[in-house]
């Protein structure tokens, strides 16, 4: 079993142009992944971006799947057809401030991260799940050199597609566990 972080996240490698975060290039990623496996199918489990990620991988059949397991992320066109309402988009209004270019990479790494690890723990249901030695982990990665921009292109790039994408009416026919926290 892996737990990876996805391109742009964590230690991994932070392409800089914004097109190396579609989904073409994220799903191509997992395919990797599990061909670096050697396994002749796999279990996927996602939660948020890579829920999408994982979504798109079962949609478009990229690799059997045996499994799939997705974690507080709706199918993509329950997504699309939730952001038309109010209430959906007053709770997604920081994807379009994460559109704009330099100004959401200079707020997320200033003072070393500070936005953002406030960020986490004021929206957290419980606090103590970010206590201070965490939030130290995500100030470091966000305020390296490019790990701003590599988190926000995911935005960019990835949310686009799943807007745009044509496919995803297409049956997932991979047996399917969607995992809904509504209290934490």
């Amino acid at each position: 079993m892996w737990a990876v972080n996805q391109r742009g996240y964590g230690g991994t490698s932070r392409p800089r142009r914004r097109e190396d975060y579609a989904l073409a290039q994220l799903t191509g990623d997992v395919a990797g992944l599990i061909d670096a496996s050697g396994t002749a199918s796999a279990t996927l489990i996602g939660h948020d971006w890579g829920a999408f990620v994982a979504w798109t991988f079962a949609i478009r059949r990229i690799r059997p799947l045996a499994r799939l397991v997705i974690v507080n992320v709706p199918h993509p066109l329950c997504f699309r057809r939730e952001l038309k309402t109010w209430g959906q988009r007053r709770k997604s209004w920081y994807i379009g401030f994460f559109q704009m270019p330099v100004l959401p990479e200079l707020m997320l790494s200033a003072a070393g991260g500070g936005l953002l690890a406030t960020m986490l723990r004021h929206d957290a249901r419980r606090t103590e799940a970010f206590p201070s030695e965490v939030l130290d982990v995500y100030r470091a990665y966000v305020s390296a050199p490019g790990a701003a921009t590599a988190m926000l292109n995911w935005y960019r790039a990835a949310g686009r597609d799943v807007m745009a994408g044509r496919d995803f009416d297409a049956p997932v026919d991979t047996p399917t566990m969607i995992i809904w926290a509504n209290r934490t």
